[in-house]
């Protein structure tokens, strides 16, 4: 089960250009937590269609497995 526990928005004050922060849990019935590893591109499509978007950019945010998915051409 995945569920969306915190949104931050980055902005210059042009709404084009904002930055959308999605901190996600998810939790795994039935895994070995020692197991769960990277970042669960499944658990995003609660926010999107990972597959629709036009770049993606892999990083580490404080440790965490994260990624840039950029949705629009800037």
């Amino acid at each position: 089960m995945t569920e969306i526990v915190a949104t931050l928005v980055y902005s210059d004050g042009n709404e084009n250009n904002n930055i959308n922060y999605h901190i996600l849990k998810t939790t795994y019935y039935e895994a070995d937590p020692n197991e769960v590893t990277g970042l669960n591109v499944d658990a995003l499509k609660i926010l999107f269609a990972p597959d629709t978007a036009i770049s993606c950019e892999n990083m580490k945010i404080q440790e965490w497995d994260a990624a840039l998915y950029k949705t629009t051409e800037q």
